[in-house]
């Protein structure tokens, strides 16, 4: 310990294997801890980490250097943990404090009690089996849920691997049932589409059936407030039920917005085109009596889904893998086109911090400026004539604080565009697209967004389409 009562307890990244182990001791396999494509579909655009397992390993590491024995933690989950990230844990033993960090942005801040001493050694802990796959729950069926029994459901030798100290500092069954909390968040209640906020966790013996129940919902922001009575523990949750993933148009709902033949001369690449917009786009074209083919880094599921709905419906679009910017050399072998949509982007929104990030500015200027630019020039060499859409931001209109590198990547993306169309070959269209219902729009509070159909269709019609 410092003179000044700080120390700094640990630093760890976590991956996808620690987390997939974590899943198995807690039974929480909810797909936004443990499953990298279905989770770029959920708030936070990638996997994060379980916010008991950020919680338990900030703990464990500091009981293997103190005495400590708490009678009580609070915690909030300010900021996700993602993996392969290195963050770090540090102790205030004058406020009492425990910090999970990134930098020095506060991901989990965690209070410590220590008002009596707790024996959980003596209790009897309830287990059944894994749940298969969590409950995929909306508003209305979470009103008047009636009170669940509580169950340990995860594999219980793996505390004393994972947590150690946690288990010797309370008991093998109290670490258990700490994780368990994880799970009845993330698997029953609010389940799929939970967003644990806070815990507060009080260790005390209980007699009566352990079992959890919703205290309180704000049907306005989907907030829940759950209570948790284990065996060795009552604990009082705060949750969000966050949106579901946003599902693009199908094809019966558009088909009375498009000609049918308005677009039989089209030959479109799109570019990240497994969802959101470029799924749009896809489509509209199809039904338009033209052809394109959509690319993908991750989402071949997505893809595939979208092109085999385009050929029962009649339609024609091919899916390819293309990782912008790794694979650009790939595309040559995709043959010719006369128009062009690009839509690959890094995760807009979940910037941590108030300052300017410059490596956050780069990730978006490597997309939209530098790798734009290397296909512009690639299909300047064709012999035909392409028209290129590039997307950019209503955002630049109205700037806000917490996009500044995605919108200074945007106006150079912009100046970019300009110069380009200069060039024999290439037409390129830019629009300032509106906020579109996207995955990549998404928040926890629902927010005013335009369909991505509406935005796309005009955008088509007004792109240079001829053969």
């Amino acid at each position: 310990m410092t003179k000044s009562g700080k120390i700094l307890v640990a630093s760890r990244t976590f991956t996808l294997e620690d987390q997939n182990t974590f899943a198995k001791f807690s039974g929480d396999f909810n797909p936004i801890h443990v499953d990298p494509i279905l989770a770029r579909r959920t708030i936070s655009g990638q996997c994060v980490v379980h916010g008991i397992h950020g919680l338990m390993w900030a703990l464990d590491s500091l009981f293997s250097k103190t005495n400590l024995c708490p009678s009580a933690i609070d915690v909030e989950f300010t900021e996700p943990i993602f993996l392969e990230e290195e963050v770090s844990c540090s102790y205030d033993e004058n406020t009492k404090k425990l910090k999970i960090t990134k930098d020095s942005v506060i991901l989990s801040d965690i209070s410590l009690k220590f008002d009596s001493i707790f024996d959980s050694s003596n209790f009897d802990l309830k287990r059944k089996p894994v749940l298969n796959s969590p409950f995929d729950r909306d508003i209305n069926d979470l009103i008047n849920l009636p009170s669940q029994d509580f169950f340990y459901r995860g594999f219980m030798d793996l505390a004393t691997t994972l947590f150690p100290n946690i288990a010797n500092t309370y008991s093998i069954k109290a670490c258990c049932e700490i994780a368990a909390i994880s799970e009845i968040i993330g698997m029953q209640t609010p389940g799929l589409h939970s967003f644990f906020l806070s815990a507060s966790i009080n260790f005390q013996l209980n007699k009566s059936e352990p079992n959890f129940s919703i205290e309180h919902i704000d049907e306005r922001i989907n907030l829940l407030k759950i209570s948790i009575n284990g065996s060795s523990l009552i604990c009082k949750i705060v949750a969000f039920l966050r949106q579901k993933p946003t599902s693009g148009p199908s094809l019966i709902d558009l088909q009375s917005k498009v000609n049918n033949s308005e677009f039989s001369n089209i030959k479109a690449l799109i570019i990240g085109g497994s969802r959101g917009l470029g799924e749009s786009v896809a489509k509209i074209i199809a039904l338009g009596g033209g052809e394109s083919v959509i690319t993908y880094s991750s989402g071949y599921d997505d893809c595939l889904k979208i092109s085999k709905e385009i050929s029962d419906f009649g339609g024609k679009c091919l899916i390819t893998k293309l990782k912008i910017p790794d694979d650009m050399d790939l595309l040559e072998k995709l043959g010719e086109f006369n128009q062009v949509y690009y839509f690959p982007t890094p995760k807009i929104f979940g910037k941590r911090s108030v300052d300017y990030d410059k490596n956050l500015y780069n990730s978006f200027y490597e997309i939209y400026v530098s790798s734009f630019k290397r296909l512009v020039n690639y299909f300047n060499k064709q012999s035909t004539k392409i028209s290129i859409f590039y997307p950019s931001s209503i955002v630049i209109n109205n700037p806000l604080p917490e996009l500044s590198e995605y919108t200074d990547a945007k106006i150079e993306g912009e100046k970019l565009c300009k110069e380009f169309n200069s060039l024999k070959n290439i037409s390129i269209l830019v629009s300032r697209i509106p906020r579109t219902r996207t995955d990549q729009t998404m928040s926890l509070l629902e927010a005013k967004s335009e369909n991505p159909e509406d935005v796309m269709l005009p955008i088509i019609r007004e792109m240079p389409h001829s053969v």
